[in-house]
């Protein structure tokens, strides 16, 4: 049964390695592999803007200059 998503959904081609999409579907089997693939992708942008902001505050809190690292 499909629930219904807190937050708009746009439908993307995402290019895995061999296997890991039917491997995550095996794992997750009431979640689908879909939905885990959104949530781990929701957390990675979270805790990087959330280190971002970090980085930022510390910079203007004591005047140090800041840059992203390739």
């Amino acid at each position: 049964m499909r629930r219904k998503e807190d937050f708009p959904l746009q439908k993307v081609t995402l290019v895995l390695y061999d296997g890991d999409f039917a491997r995550l579907r095996d794992l997750h089997p009431r979640l689908g592999a879909s939905k885990v693939v959104r949530t781990l992708v929701r957390k990675h942008i979270q805790e990087v803007e959330h280190r971002a902001n970090k980085e930022t505050v510390g910079a203007v809190m004591y005047g140090e200059s800041f840059h992203e690292s390739p």
